[in-house]
C-alpha cells in the first residue's frame, strides 16, 4: 500500500468514526467544526488529482512532464486541443 493510499484508507476510517460535531484544534488555524465536510473535501481533492494524473498519463510520458499536471491544469488542456 502506498503511503497516499494509507493516508486516503486512515482518513476515510477517520471519517467513520469520529462524531461530524467534533471541535478540531488544528495546529495551523483556528480551531473548527466540520471535521467531515474537511476529511471529504480533501479525499476528494486527492481522487482528483490522481483522476487527472492517470487520465494524462493515458500516453507515454517523461517523469519531467507529469510535474505539473495537477498544479497547472492549462497542459491537460494544451495537450489535448
Amino acid at each position: 500500500m502506498t503511503h497516499l493510499n494509507e493516508w486516503l484508507h486512515s482518513s476515510t476510517r477517520l471519517r467513520e468514526i469520529l462524531p461530524e460535531d467534533l471541535l478540531v484544534l488544528a495546529s495551523h488555524q483556528t480551531p473548527f467544526y466540520g471535521l467531515h465536510v474537511r476529511l471529504n473535501q480533501l479525499i476528494e481533492g486527492h481522487n482528483n488529482d490522481l483522476t487527472n494524473l492517470f487520465d494524462y498519463l493515458e500516453e507515454p510520458r517523461r517523469t519531467n512532464d507529469t510535474q505539473g499536471v495537477n498544479w497547472y491544469q492549462q497542459l491537460l488542456c494544451d495537450d489535448r486541443e
